[in-house]
């Protein structure tokens, strides 16, 4: 562990704003460390052992706080932060504080950072009036709100523009959907990269485009569509509106075979809005008592099972099974799981058994003698022509 991570770990925000002279008071507030003011400004989230400051827009973690405050640079702050608290990259000093410090990440990314200036308005407004992990609800909803919003314009712009013949026929050919089918689930196709990538900066913050997990962050700040090569957009659905996607590897040459992934999804921040571990077509899970729905592996397999006229959802592989409390819809539906044929397949099966054991159901288990949904509808399309 880094001494920089460590002094994150360790020291409370709290603690280091009374050591330094600015005592929290007791609506979390306590007075700038930037300028004078007669009205505290500056905001202490023990939650997120952050900061921030309303009245400059400056916030970060206890490291910045200790910047704010002696104006020294990050590797001064963290070698004077050290000594202070007898931290060292060896050892850990005991501390006295009385319970650990909870902190909402993703990777090392503080969930307040991730935040846009109008979602710190709304969690505040919300802290003042409830709890945090409440008010945190509130800015994840603000956040799908706004998500679906741009993910709409880009399904719109990429809708009117349409698709090349390899791509329409890789979608009706090789996986045997039909157009209805792929209008209901909203497929759409990155006809034109640079087009698609220049419209989205024209319309949106590139802020926000990074926020919808659309957009990777470049060393100037700026940032492009992720979805170069996988230009074949699987919509995720919630009340028919668009909540997520994951691109299937297309490239402009037509291959959709990669020595890398074949599917793609949004990049996701310590706000978790953008998690793989979703089902697809969740919106078929609003089932009647003993209604039977089937689960695939495969989002495209799930579409076909539709197609056919029977409630099916996907899991997009073993390490994106969503937590157990999302099954609770599936509790009083027959559900038939569809593995495929493949070591991923047998992983899934047996995760997917547990949980359905821990909730006291029955999962009922259909093998095809074929790799998956996708191949057994094929083989049986060969069998009929013959």
């Amino acid at each position: 562990m880094t001494l920089s991570n460590k002094i994150k770990e360790v020291i409370r925000i709290e603690d280091l704003a009374n050591k330094l002279g600015y005592p929290m008071q007791r609506n979390g507030f306590c007075f700038s460390i930037y300028k004078q003011e007669k009205t505290p400004s500056l905001k202490l989230y023990p939650l997120t052992n952050s900061f921030y400051d309303y009245s400059s827009g400056e916030h970060g973690s206890v490291i910045d706080f200790y910047m704010g405050v002696y104006n020294v640079d990050y590797n001064t702050a963290v070698r004077e932060l050290g000594n202070l608290y007898g931290l060292t990259y060896g050892q850990t000093s005991e501390i006295k504080r009385e319970a650990p410090i909870k902190t909402i990440r993703t990777n090392t990314e503080n969930v307040f950072d991730c935040m846009s200036n109008d979602e710190r308005i709304l969690y505040e407004e919300r802290a003042g009036i409830s709890d945090e992990s409440r008010a945190l609800s509130e800015v994840k909803k603000y956040r799908i709100e706004r998500n679906a919003e741009i993910f709409d314009d880009l399904y719109l712009y990429c809708t009117e523009r349409g698709w090349t013949r390899q791509a329409w026929e890789y979608l009706t050919k090789k996986r045997m959907l039909s157009p209805k089918s792929i209008i209901f689930f909203k497929l759409f196709f990155i006809l034109n990269y640079y087009e698609v990538n220049n419209h989205l900066k024209k319309r949106w913050a590139v802020d926000d485009l990074r926020r919808a997990g659309l957009f990777n962050l470049k060393e100037d700040g700026s940032g492009n569509l992720i979805f170069y090569n996988h230009r074949i957009i699987i919509p995720y659905l919630h009340n028919k509106k668009i909540v997520y996607l994951r691109g299937r590897y297309f490239d402009a040459d037509g291959n959709t075979e990669t020595s890398s992934n074949k599917y793609l999804g949004l990049k996701n921040d310590a706000l978790g809005v953008n998690t793989p571990k979703r089902f697809y077509n969740s919106d078929a899970m609003d089932l009647l008592p003993g209604e039977r729905i089937y689960i695939t592996e495969g989002e495209f397999d799930a579409m076909l099972i539709e197609d056919a006229g029977f409630k099916a959802i996907a899991i997009p592989g073993v390490g994106n099974i969503p937590k157990i409390e999302k099954f609770e819809k599936l509790k009083n539906a027959e559900v038939v799981f569809i593995p495929d044929n493949d070591e991923a397949g047998s992983k899934l099966q047996a995760e997917l058994t547990k949980i359905f054991e821990k909730m006291g159901k029955g999962l009922l288990i259909k093998k095809l003698p074929a790799k998956d949904v996708t191949d057994f509808a094929e083989k049986i399309l060969v069998d009929e022509a013959r």
